[in-house]
């Protein structure tokens, strides 16, 4: 029975392992563009990034959307609260 434990254990670990070494070998970020225009008077609060779209959301409450290359697509108004 210890020795089932002690394989058990043995497999944990080098599944661990090799799902870290895996996670940590992927790039971190995907390609971004050089820039992006930001619409007159805002600044970013937010970044993120989808498959192919870049995410923004600014400090007057619109979410600005730009394609993979930094061309916008399009600018969603927040509703303020």
């Amino acid at each position: 029975m210890v020795g089932g434990l002690a394989v058990a254990m043995v497999l944990g670990l080098g599944l661990i392992g090799t799902i870290m070494w895996l996670r940590l070998n992927a790039p971190m970020l995907p390609d971004l563009p050089e820039s992006v225009n930001l619409p007159e008077g805002s600044n970013a609060e937010a970044v993120t990034f989808a498959r192919n779209r870049l995410i923004v959301v600014t400090d007057r409450g619109e979410i600005v959307i730009y394609d993979a290359d930094g061309a916008w697509h399009q600018t969603v108004e927040l509703n303020p609260r």
